[in-house]
C-alpha cells in the first residue's frame, strides 16, 4: 500500500524543533510520505533564531514544480513564508489548485520574537486554505486588531474565514 504524500512548504530549522524538520517528524508519525519545499534556511537553536536566509521566489517555484510533477500531494501545509516573492510562488500553485487540503500555519515570528513571515503573503493564501492555524499574535496581525479573549478569538476566526 502506497502512503499518501503530504507537502510541507516552510523554513528549515537547524535546531529541528520547528519548520520542515518538525513537519516531517509529524508526517512520519502519521505514516504519510513527507515531501518539502524550503522557503528559508534559519540559523537557530533552542535559545533563538540567529539569522534567516530566505530562498529566492524562483527557487521555491522550481522546488514546487519538481515535486508537483512527480509527487503530487494529497495535502499541503505552509509555514514560514519569509518574503512576498516566496508567498507569490506558493500562491500561484494554490490558485492553480495544486495544493489540495491546504493548511496555512501563518508563521510570523519565532518564539524568541524574530520576525519570520510576511502578513500580506499569508492573507492572500488564506482563501485557498482548508484550515488556518494562527496563534493569538498571528491572528491579531492578520485581522488588524488585538485578539486576546475567547470572544476575540471567535471574532477573528469569523473574519479570517470570511476572507
Amino acid at each position: 500500500m502506497t502512503p499518501r504524500i503530504v507537502l510541507s512548504i516552510a523554513g528549515s530549522d537547524s535546531g529541528g524543533g520547528a519548520g520542515i524538520q518538525a513537519d516531517l517528524k509529524v508526517f512520519a508519525a502519521l505514516r504519510v510520505y513527507g515531501t518539502s519545499v524550503v522557503t528559508a534556511v534559519t540559523a537557530q537553536n533552542t535559545r533563538g533564531v540567529q539569522d534567516v536566509y530566505p530562498m529566492p521566489g524562483n527557487v521555491v517555484s522550481t522546488q514546487l514544480n519538481s515535486l508537483l510533477d512527480d509527487l503530487p500531494p494529497a495535502a499541503a501545509k505552509t509555514g514560514m513564508l519569509a518574503t512576498a516573492e516566496v508567498g507569490a510562488a506558493v500562491l500561484a500553485k494554490a490558485r492553480a489548485g495544486l495544493l489540495p487540503n491546504l493548511v496555512v500555519d501563518p508563521v510570523l515570528s519565532s518564539s524568541s520574537g524574530r520576525r519570520l513571515g510576511v502578513v500580506g503573503a499569508i492573507e492572500r493564501l488564506l482563501p485557498y486554505a482548508l484550515v488556518a492555524t494562527p496563534n493569538r499574535e498571528e491572528a491579531s496581525a492578520l485581522v488588524g486588531w488585538p485578539v486576546s479573549t475567547p470572544a476575540d478569538m471567535a471574532g477573528a476566526a469569523g473574519q479570517l474565514a470570511a476572507g
